[in-house]
């Protein structure tokens, strides 16, 4: 009797949950048609989750707009109260679109309004009057000589320097795709993108810390598992400036090998790093091409930016991508065409080498952190969210960085080194252009705005725990030209490099 009037009850909640949602309530919507957050469709789910005994994934499924579910094929999908907290969360983050389009990786792009971009509505930068209108750019010194490409022992590399949105924003009829004026390309999260690991938590959990140069003093565990080899201003140097107001370079992209062993997370990356402070004051502005399968859901090169204001404590936030935790973005995007975890196109080995050059620079008159790819101004980060980075940077590095699942808290005892490329997966020794990856034409903003060469480097092996040249190497080489070439990478795992 009991177990009648139960389900009787339920079953008069559910129709009154039905009387009084409006009569579209249960209808698909279009992504133009929600709600920037909450509303009508947010508050479903958990209306069905507590109404129905049975078939409640399924209800949710059903009653959930397809365009935010994605792919679920091969998912094991989780139960309905965690499927009801992904799709509110999806909800939450997703965003008014005035135009979408299909890239040529097959990602979902949303053209969504500059200010309704979730950085803009971050409690951190609401009720701020903040530019929109990219930086006079940094002046090349009239005294620095200059090559566009590494000439080395007087052999010109075939180097390629495609527009940093000549592959990702080709759509499916290849025609080029940009977002109208005033918007911003956004890829759009689904369902499926945080159902595959399992639980919303985990996915929020899942982005991999960025790591600090070794050349700069941070919290003792930011660089766990990490390792490097780059290259940075030698400070007792008489050649290194007292300040940097930006740092531009030329690099090669490549697509190396990520490792990815069971219950592992792993990447590999090239970058520039712009610093300042040290320990929890640590403060950084990054970036540059990252290769992470499980972030990105393939093994392609892709444009990465990032920040830590507090020495790599605070949660974990790159740039745009689809696990940056609602809240915790700041990067404010203002490219309609180039965005953060855009894909690039990668080298061939002894074929094309891909250059791109890529600046992070302070704007004086806000002092607002921009990044530039290309000739694309692609966003900045707001300057009065920085103390160490306030006024300018104290070191600048460049190079290579890897995560090494081995060198982790909780590895297994004996795990043996990754196999995750660095670079190309060449040693820096090659030192050819055409087959190992480098930075070229290195060089730092002064306090006037002006392009400087970056003199008095050198390759840092300050940190034995995270530079091993069995493993990975950096070597710095004068070019033809006379600007200075950063060769960098390694294969990992090797007879030398096997712990």
């Amino acid at each position: 009797m009991a177990s009648k009037l139960t389900s009787a009850l339920r079953l008069c909640f559910f129709f009154l949950a039905l009387w009084i949602l409006p009569s579209d309530a249960f209808q698909p919507r279009t992504l133009s048609q929600l709600p920037p957050v909450g509303g009508v469709v947010s508050a479903l789910p958990l209306l069905l989750n507590t109404s129905l005994p049975i078939n409640n994934v399924t209800a949710l499924l059903a009653s959930f707009p397809a365009n935010l579910t994605g792919n679920l094929t091969g998912l094991l999908l989780p139960n309905a109260t965690e499927l009801a907290k992904i799709q509110q969360y999806v909800l939450n983050v997703t965003r008014p679109t005035v135009a979408s389009f299909i890239d040529g990786t097959n990602t979902t792009i949303d053209c969504v309004p500059i200010q309704a971009q979730l950085s803009l509505i971050n409690a951190t930068l609401t009720n701020q009057t903040l530019p929109l209108t990219p930086p006079v750019g940094p002046r090349l010194n009239t005294t620095t000589v200059t090559s566009a490409v590494p000439v080395l022992n007087g052999t010109i590399p075939r180097i390629i320097t495609p527009a940093a949105n000549a592959t990702a924003l080709l759509n499916r009829t290849g025609l080029n795709a940009t977002c109208p004026n005033g918007s911003v390309p956004v890829p759009r999260l689904t369902v499926a993108d945080i159902a595959r690991f399992g639980s919303l938590q985990a996915f929020l959990n899942s982005a991999l810390n960025k790591g600090p140069p070794p050349n700069v003093t941070a919290p003792s565990s930011a660089s766990d598992g990490h390792e490097y080899a780059t290259t940075s201003p030698d400070r007792s140097s008489s050649d290194t400036p007292p300040a940097f107001y930006g740092m531009q370079t030329s690099m090669s992209v490549w697509a190396p090998f990520v490792d990815q062993p069971v219950g592992s997370r792993e990447f590999s990356l090239s970058q520039v790093w712009v610093t300042g402070g040290t320990g929890i004051a640590l403060q950084t502005i990054e970036a540059g091409w990252q290769v992470d399968t499980v972030a990105y859901g393939d093994a392609k090169p892709h444009l990465f930016i990032f920040s830590t204001r507090k020495g790599y404590t605070d949660p974990v936030c790159y740039a745009g991508r689809k696990d940056c935790p609602q809240g915790a973005a700041t990067f404010v995007q203002v490219s309609n065409s180039v965005y953060p975890t855009i894909t690039l196109d990668s080298s061939v080995a002894n074929g094309d080498t891909v250059q791109y050059t890529l600046l992070v620079v302070r704007d004086s008159p806000t002092g607002n952190w921009w990044v530039k790819l290309g000739s694309e101004w692609v966003g900045y980060y707001p300057g009065n969210l920085y103390t160490s980075l306030a006024q300018s940077a104290d070191s600048v590095a460049l190079g290579g960085e890897i995560v090494d699942y081995a060198r982790l808290p909780g590895a297994p005892p004996g795990t043996p080194h990754t196999k995750t490329d660095m670079g190309s997966g060449e040693f820096a020794a090659g030192r050819s252009p055409a087959t190992v990856a480098y930075h070229y034409n290195m060089m730092y903003v002064d306090e006037d705005n002006n392009l400087q060469t970056l003199d008095g480097i050198q390759v840092v092996n300050t940190n034995p725990a995270g530079y091993d040249p069995d493993c990975y190497s950096g070597q710095l080489v004068s070019s033809t030209t006379g600007s200075e070439i950063f060769f960098f990478g390694g294969p990992g795992f090797s007879a030398v490099c096997a712990i």
